[in-house]
């Protein structure tokens, strides 16, 4: 009877012992449950340029600044912060060219200019901020001709890879062809007149003075001064504009009178903004004509002021004289 009793304490123990062991299993369980989820690696992201898919890029532009902006994304939600830096490599444009059988011409330096280097794509998203570059043309890239400007992911810090595919943005520029120049004249009812001299007596009434240049009658004219003294060459004019304008050509009209054989031949203009400091935008040789000369400047310029020098005269004497004198601006723009 005894030996019954302690059997059956011995069991109690038993199923004791094994509540307490399920107990502190339950805790043990789920802690491995969830160190395993925890150590579960996460997949980075493949990042590539937003509109890489578009390779390449074609873009005309005028000659003029041009800016264009880009970014990056990602195909799949950023797990913190994905930081791309990104830069031009113009030793692509040879590779590019041999597999795809084309010829474009490498963006030239200074012609370009990113607006900086990295690109971010914040913790949860799938988009980056945007960049831009300006392509700069005048001075540096021809007309008519396309030139390969590629911009390249070339470093990631963070969850994310560079795409193996879309990791290159390449952008085609072309400047286009130059629009037919149509002239129009420069109002010049506000203009003002300056001389290097001018013959206020020998002339008449209605003659000499360097203002009869500007009243729209051909047959009025500007003289150097000739009675009191007898200055040579160079002789010069300056119109103030009073506004600042935007000029194309220059013009003259020679003294329409039958005496006049000492008409202005070699000559220079200049322009200026403040009537101090001048830029030679031409030199022009006229002739011996009636009829009105327009000279043309290749591009155009912006300016308060502008002033003719006369260096040589048709005849080689030392007087010069004039009928009128005028600018005109590009109106097809």
């Amino acid at each position: 009877m005894k030996k019954k009793k302690m059997f059956v304490k011995r069991f109690e123990n038993i199923k004791s012992w094994r509540k307490v062991t399920g107990l502190l299993l339950i805790p043990a369980m789920f802690l491995v449950s969830c160190s395993d989820d925890s150590d579960d690696p996460v997949v980075p992201v493949s990042v590539s340029f937003l509109d890489a898919v578009n390779n390449p890029n074609v873009k005309t532009i005028e000659l003029a600044d041009t800016t264009f902006k880009f970014g990056i994304s990602s195909d799949g939600n950023a797990e913190g912060n994905i930081t791309a830096t990104v830069g031009v490599d113009l030793s692509l444009v040879s590779a590019f060219n041999t597999a795809n059988q084309t010829e474009y011409l490498p963006m030239v330096n200074g012609s370009f200019e990113l607006s900086g280097s990295v690109l971010v794509i914040p913790d949860g998203g799938v988009k980056s901020d945007s960049l831009s570059f300006t392509v700069k043309p005048v001075g540096k890239l021809e007309r008519e001709k396309s030139y390969l400007l590629p911009v390249k992911i070339s470093g990631i810090e963070g969850n994310g890879t560079i795409s193996a595919t879309l990791g290159i943005n390449y952008f085609v520029i072309t400047v286009n062809k130059e629009k037919e120049v149509i002239l129009e004249d420069v109002n010049r009812s506000k203009w003002e007149i300056q001389c290097s001299s001018e013959e206020l007596k020998g002339e008449g009434s209605g003659q000499g003075k360097a203002i009869y240049l500007l009243d729209n009658n051909i047959y009025t004219f500007w003289h150097s001064l000739y009675t009191d003294a007898q200055p040579t060459y160079p002789h010069w004019l300056v119109v103030d504009m009073n506004e600042e304008c935007s000029l194309r050509a220059f013009w003259i009209v020679n003294c329409q009178e039958d005496w006049a054989t000492s008409v202005p031949k070699d000559m220079y203009f200049e322009v200026s903004s403040d009537g101090a400091n001048w830029t030679r935008v031409a030199n022009v040789t006229a002739t011996p004509v009636l009829d009105k000369q327009v000279f043309q400047l290749d591009e155009d310029v912006t300016a308060t002021y502008f002033k003719v020098t006369f260096e040589t005269s048709a005849s080689d004497e030392q007087w010069c004289y004039l009928g009128e004198l005028g600018a005109s601006y590009n109106s097809n723009k």
